[in-house]
Parts: structure tokens; C-alpha cells; sequence
């Protein structure tokens, strides 16, 4: 790379990622992400617990053309609430029942 391929290289202005995202899929890929991070956001409020929102962008060129297949998957990870343990006891036999069997009833 001689210094002018650098020079040019650093000079030349980023294309802009958030015009191009809302090009990707029509528009349904920013819809999606838009969606998702709704959903990730109310579940982390609800919980109090963290979540992700991740999205990958795969690029293929078409030989010969000039062009570039854009591929995007999203993948959200909403944060779930903790299942409320049931309890039971444990008999000799080994089955689990609700009333402890070592106590005797009330009534």
C-alpha cells in the first residue's frame, strides 16, 4: 500500500450505517430490531435482570457483478422471570407429596 492508497483510504467518508440498516430487508430488518429491542427493554424492567439484542449482518459478493448479498439475523435474549419453586416432602418410597408426612393432621 503506497502512502497516497492510505491517504485515501482514511480520507474517504464511512457509509452511513443507520441509512444503510434501514435499507436492508426493505426496511424489515430495522422494523425487527426496533420490535425486539421493545420487547428485550420491557423484559429487563420487569424482571430487573439484563438482556441482548444482537445483530449479525453477513456479506456475500456476487462474482463478476459488483454486487454484495446482505444477509441479517437478529436474535434477542429477553431475561425471564425466576419460576417460583413448589414444595413438597419426600416419602420413604421416594414420592413426593404436599402434606409432610412425618406431622400429624389438624383437622
Amino acid at each position: 500500500m503506497t502512502d497516497t492508497q492510505s491517504e485515501k483510504d482514511t480520507t474517504e467518508e464511512a457509509p452511513d450505517f443507520a441509512a444503510t440498516l434501514l435499507d436492508i430487508g426493505r426496511g424489515k430488518t430495522h422494523r425487527d430490531l426496533s420490535e425486539q429491542l421493545c420487547e428485550v427493554i420491557k423484559a429487563c424492567t420487569a424482571t430487573g435482570k439484563g438482556g441482548k439484542l444482537q445483530l449479525t449482518l453477513n456479506f456475500k459478493p456476487q462474482k463478476g457483478t459488483g454486487a454484495v448479498f446482505v444477509t441479517a439475523d437478529v436474535k434477542a435474549a429477553r431475561p425471564k422471570f425466576d419460576a417460583e419453586p413448589s414444595i413438597f416432602y419426600a416419602t420413604d418410597e421416594g414420592a413426593l407429596v404436599r402434606n409432610d408426612p412425618n406431622q400429624q393432621p389438624l383437622y
